[in-house]
């Protein structure tokens, strides 16, 4: 979380604390929270983007992940 926010700051503004990380892309962004173990990923922006936006944070986490560690995700939406 604390990596990828620092990376993407360069680029996009970031709200870091302990808890959580918002990164904002305009109009979409995402929100991590470490929570037992496993990192809660909430993105929101234009519907149609979603699934596109999914990929390049999981892209971007797994490029940060141990040597060897392949990520997975389970992505649910809200209504």
């Amino acid at each position: 979380m604390k990596l990828l926010s620092k990376h993407w700051s360069h680029r996009f503004p970031v709200e870091l604390s302990s808890e959580q990380a918002t990164i904002y892309f305009g109009d979409s962004g995402c929100r991590l929270t470490p929570r037992n173990g496993a990192l809660n990923i909430e993105v929101w922006g234009e519907k149609n983007a979603l699934p596109q936006l999914q990929d390049i944070v999981l892209d971007h986490l797994q490029r940060f992940a141990r040597r060897g560690e392949t990520l997975r995700a389970s992505w649910s939406r809200d209504e």
